[in-house]
């Protein structure tokens, strides 16, 4: 059972780089309207599905088998951010569920039920980090862009609240709409203050030296937590169906374009270091190259679809592209006749 060795956190973000497969995929389905990408996207997600139980029946039998295996896990900062992503799986797979096969009564209530435990967990991710961070357990001069995970996941549960609230109400759930909508906001704000804590710190910790090669690709992080604001900002004002709250639409999709400028900055930013970069095989951390580009896509389609500009239908489509040749990319320098991932530690 040695091989169970290499189940842990890193692979959530194999699976999130290839969900974003599958959000590309289904995003291409709308831009140009083929029933065809709609059914593929279907079919990939089912796929994507069955990996992520397969690798979380064989994450959590090694915690089992070897005792002591997570708190080792768990001691590392890196596992612990990216241990975050959970929670954000868990939202964009509902969201597919929704999209795809449609909701009742019990899966809307169950999801509503889950959806506030994912709030809480990554809440608890963010809590503990911060404890470590101010306790001086991780050095600040320590910190790298995968640290600002907690902060993007807690923005998350937009993915989800944006297809569940609405037909919430009228329903006999109606009353779990007000507690959605709250949590969504307060994990938006908890996340643009951890966001920029982080991030400066992070940043001010690039600065300082050298890093190794397998932390370049999380320089393509930050695209996806200002994408994942941007989320916020333009589905927001679909949630407003208790009307307690003025959401300014037309100023949101302004401050949404401008956000969309320094996306589009860290992005070319980010792909020029995997240009000049050299990296060896087994680098699994190269999938945090695809899923912050996933998010973009999502981002730059619901910029599109707001304003109706060829400039963003160009942008989604190409968006769409990088992040299918990312994930070839990270695919073949990860996965051989044997597979050994990087653990990141």
């Amino acid at each position: 059972m040695k091989f169970l060795e290499k189940f842990g956190p890193v692979w959530l973000t194999f699976i999130l780089a290839s969900t974003s497969i599958v959000l590309s995929i289904f995003i291409l389905s709308l831009v140009l309207n083929s029933s065809f990408l709609l059914a593929t996207s279907k079919i990939a997600f089912i796929i994507v599905l069955s990996i992520f139980w397969l690798i979380a029946v064989l994450w959590v039998l090694k915690y089992v088998t070897r005792v002591g295996s997570m708190r080792e896990d768990f001691s590392s900062s890196t596992n612990l951010s990216i241990a975050g992503l959970l929670s954000v799986i868990y939202y964009a797979f509902a969201f597919f569920y929704i999209t795809f096969f449609g909701k009742s009564n019990i899966s809307m209530e169950v999801f509503s039920f889950i959806f506030i435990l994912a709030f809480v967990y990554s809440l608890i991710i963010n809590v503990v980090f911060d404890y470590r961070v101010f306790s001086g357990r991780i050095k600040t001069a320590s910190l790298t862009f995968v640290n600002i995970i907690p902060s993007i996941v807690m923005a998350g549960g937009i993915i989800l609240s944006s297809v569940l609230v609405p037909d919430l109400e009228g329903t006999v759930l109606s009353f779990l709409a007000p507690g959605l909508i709250y949590l969504t906001m307060m994990g938006f704000g908890i996340s643009i203050l951890q966001f920029l804590f982080i991030s400066t710190s992070a940043f001010h910790s690039y600065l300082s030296g050298d890093r190794p090669r397998n932390e370049i690709p999380f320089t393509m992080l930050p695209v996806g937590g200002l994408s994942m604001f941007l989320l916020n900002l333009l589905l927001l004002p679909d949630l407003n169906l208790i009307h307690y709250f003025q959401f300014p639409e037309e100023i949101f999709l302004e401050i949404s374009i401008m956000i969309w400028g320094a996306i589009l900055l860290y992005m070319i930013i980010s792909l020029s270091f995997l240009i000049s970069t050299r990296f060896e095989k087994f680098t699994f951390s190269l999938f945090a190259y695809v899923f912050p580009m996933g998010i973009a896509d999502f981002a730059t389609y619901l910029l599109w679809d707001n304003t109706r500009a060829y400039f963003f239908k160009i942008a989604t489509l190409v968006i769409s592209f990088m992040v299918f040749v990312l994930y070839i990319f990270a695919s073949l320098k990860n996965f051989n006749f044997k597979m050994k991932p990087d653990s990141l530690k």
